[in-house]
């Protein structure tokens, strides 16, 4: 009798351990999935060093609670087996957050072909051309040389500035509203100025 009631008792317990240990993952797994993930994938962070910490440290805390609490005189406990699962999802899960730091990180480094190739990524990739290269003192073609032809003057031989698209603010009905780099030059064609700006542009007739 007192067996049956010990084997009772000893399944109840994997029950409830099983179920709190679901809701424990499903939560941690929310966490990154609904709030850090989709963070990182509005805010496009990169990998700095407080970006890095906001994905180690939940999963350092939750690790060290689940070991904690599994050691300690509780009444629920898993098993070692058990417990390297969970241990091991709990690694796998920040992963995806990882890689999109990543990602983010690989889309703000400037390439001349990117420059030239992407240009609704500009605007990410401009600090770290920045760093790369100062703008300010260099003559025109060395400024061509950096980000190619730009869109005005169509003759960047001439002009008093250099105007590169950037990404789309916002669009409307009539007009897109679109970030520009603009490099002023002085009287002896050295860049002298530069600055991002959002302008209004009506969108072209379509064909009649």
């Amino acid at each position: 009798m007192a067996g049956r009631l010990e084997k009772k008792a000893a399944t109840k317990e994997n029950i409830v351990t099983g179920v709190v240990i679901i809701v424990l993952l499903l939560a941690f797994w929310l966490l990154y999935k609904l709030v850090i993930y989709k963070w990182f994938e509005r805010s496009h962070l990169t990998l700095e060093w407080y970006a890095i910490g906001i994905v180690l440290l939940p999963w350092l805390i939750f690790t060290l609670g689940l070991i904690v609490f599994n050691y300690r005189k509780a009444a629920i406990r898993a098993t070692k087996l058990e417990l390297a699962i969970i241990l091991l999802w709990l690694t796998i899960i920040p992963f995806p957050s990882a890689a999109l730091l990543f990602e983010n990180d690989k889309d703000t480094r400037y390439t001349y072909n990117r420059w030239v190739s992407e240009v609704e990524h500009r605007e990410m990739m401009l600090p770290d051309l920045l760093k790369q290269r100062d703008l300010i003192g260099i003559n025109r073609m060395k400024v061509v040389d950096l980000l190619g032809a730009p869109h005005e003057p169509y003759d960047y031989q001439e002009g008093e500035q250099f105007i590169y698209y950037m990404g789309v603010v916002r669009e409307t009905e009539d007009s897109v509203f679109r970030k520009q780099l603009v490099i002023q030059f002085d009287e002896k064609n050295k860049s002298r100025n530069y600055e991002v700006n959002v302008v209004e542009r009506p969108k072209p007739s379509p064909p009649a």
